[in-house]
């Protein structure tokens, strides 16, 4: 058999039948056909049967073409079925069948009793071409095609196998790591554009016993609720329209956008720019020079200055380490740590603790660890977590800055794909922002505490991350007091352990190393609230979170005092 001549055979039957149809009946279903044939098809279809049909784009492929699918629904909130073709591109006769299989709905419904009663009870979901992309490459260069067409860093070898490239099972010996083979996998899970498509993460999967928090964009929610209801997953909505809290916290922003003349002027109950944290931290030092300094560790990608406020009160103490912000959306965080500030010189000589701590540890607060995404937090997009670099080789841009530590970096819970949340970065230390903080704990020598700021999922978390072995010293005993004293106040339930055990393997993390380097005392908040507002947490509820959290972190500092080593 010539393989040439089949193809022959096949593109003459293609030009033979390559017409513009007027309708779905004329559509030639006896003839394979180009992406563009596909996609008119299927608008007819929808023009011709919208009591029926709908057409919903729940994303693009690396190219940019949509990721169409049809739905055929009879009414709202039915439970779905999910039907794909042409995931391997060259396999025309699926895509050619999903079109058949299209038309036979519309046309039976209503006849067969079996369809009826189905779609009278079920939504059905059908992307015809799910590979756009390989699918008009196999029409334009490689009738044999199979992959996605996104490059591969480090080799000339293009595409990904969209069906080796699923969580379950990722990296097993039924897929391949060598980007020049037919069943190469990606480099992480779900890496694939036309296989992610929908999902962008807010709370990951972690463990069987927790929840997974998902932000799914308005033209997925019925693909997103068909996927889940076929696989019989149980799911709740925490939060009906992300816009409109957005637009509350703008409003409340916008309501108290003042010039503080001091820092008893400053409003602490609503979020701030990173101009006006700038100038809080100015006021508070001018204020307080007998006991707030602000040093600068470094400089952010973007050039701006990484500062840090030490409270102290005399020379060459042992210190206490505490960063808000490492995550740009985590806005509740730096709102906390401005609020922490103000305590601590309001409280310093009046409190008895605190006088105690501070007279003999100083404490090192960096109020905003990532500056640039801060910034664009407020400019572009509110949901931004990582730093803002740009990744050679990549569209996409930015780090994350607690996956980019030395120890357990590049492992499993860390992503090596730079368009994902969880981007590890080319190398360890790579971001300045967390190179500064690597060489501020080097220089110092002598911290003994490091308490790392983050939102959300009210947890305190201790080392490790990246390995199920236990961390040697009896860190999981502080963590006891620091949870029961934050909860006395306004009754909020945390959960404590380490964060593998707890919350999921995260790899490069900014504890596992800052407790490697000896600092006994390494720990992660997670701060409120568990996902009814997550990242968007009203500003009415910073000043109890605050306060909550101030109780742990005496709860610790008093620790760290009171057992040295």
């Amino acid at each position: 058999m010539d393989v040439q001549d089949l193809l022959d055979d096949e593109e003459r039957e293609m030009v033979k039948y390559r017409t513009i149809p007027r309708s779905t009946d004329d559509f030639v279903y006896t003839a394979y056909h180009d992406l563009n044939s596909i996609y008119s098809f299927m608008d007819m279809l929808v023009a011709e049967n919208s009591n029926l049909v709908s057409k919903i784009v729940i994303g693009q492929s690396y190219e940019n073409r949509p990721l169409n699918v049809l739905k055929f629904s009879t009414g709202a909130n039915r439970p779905g079925i999910w039907f794909d073709t042409g995931i391997h591109s060259r396999e025309w006769v699926t895509q050619a069948s999903g079109i058949w299989f299209a038309k036979k709905i519309v046309t039976d419904y209503g006849r067969d009793p079996v369809l009826t009663d189905i779609l009278n009870n079920y939504d059905i979901f059908l992307e015809i071409v799910t590979n756009p992309d390989g699918f008009a490459y196999t029409h334009s260069r490689d009738r044999m095609w199979r992959k996605t067409r996104k490059p591969n860093s480090g080799s000339s070898c293009v595409g990904v196998d969209p069906n080796r490239n699923w969580d379950a099972g990722f990296g097993g010996g039924g897929s391949s790591s060598n980007p020049c083979t037919e069943t190469y996998r990606g480099p992480s899970a779900h890496s694939e554009p036309e296989v992610k498509a929908i999902l962008d993460y807010w709370m990951p999967p972690s463990r069987v016993s927790l929840p997974v928090d998902v932000h799914v964009p308005f033209h997925s929610l019925q693909g997103v609720r068909a996927f889940l209801a076929y696989h019989q997953i149980p799911y709740y909505v925490m939060i009906e329209n992300v816009q409109d809290l957005l637009d509350d916290e703008e409003r409340e922003r916008v309501k108290y956008r003042s010039f503080p003349r001091s820092t008893d002027d400053f409003v602490y109950t609503t979020y701030h720019d990173l101009n006006s944290i700038n100038s809080f931290m100015d006021m508070l030092v001018a204020e307080n020079s007998n006991l707030v300094s602000k040093i600068e560790i470094g400089k952010s990608y973007e050039g701006r200055s990484l500062d840090v406020l030490k409270f102290s009160t005399g020379a060459n103490r042992p210190g206490i380490w505490i960063d808000t912000g490492i995550h740009s959306r985590e806005w509740i965080t730096p709102a906390s740590a401005i609020w922490s500030a103000k305590k601590i010189v309001t409280d310093y000589g009046r409190d008895p603790v605190l006088t105690d701590i501070l007279n003999n540890y100083d404490i090192f607060l960096e109020i905003i660890a990532n500056p640039d995404g801060f910034v664009y937090t407020h400019s572009n997009d509110r949901m931004w977590r990582k730093t803002r670099k740009p990744n050679p080789g990549s569209s996409c841009v930015g780090v994350d800055p607690n996956r980019n530590w030395e120890i357990g970096f590049g492992g499993p819970g860390a992503s090596s794909n730079p368009c994902s949340q969880t981007y590890h970065g080319p190398s360890v230390h790579s971001e300045p922002e967390v190179k500064a903080i690597v060489d501020f704990v080097k220089s110092h020598g002598k911290l003994k505490a490091f308490l790392s700021i983050h939102s959300y999922s009210q947890m305190l978390l201790y080392p490790y991350g990246y390995t199920r072995t236990s961390a040697k010293d009896q860190v999981e005993l502080v963590c006891i007091k620091a949870v029961s004293e934050l909860q006395s106040l306004h009754n909020t339930a945390y959960t404590y352990g380490s964060v593998i055990t707890t919350i999921y393997q995260a790899d490069g993390i900014t504890v596992d190393w800052t407790y490697e380097q000896g600092i006994k005392y390494s720990y992660t908040f997670e701060l409120r609230d568990t996902g009814r507002y997550g990242f968007l947490l009203p500003a009415d509820q910073i000043i109890p979170t605050a306060e909550e959290t101030w109780l742990a972190l005496m709860a610790i500092m008093e620790h760290t005092k009171n057992n040295p080593y």
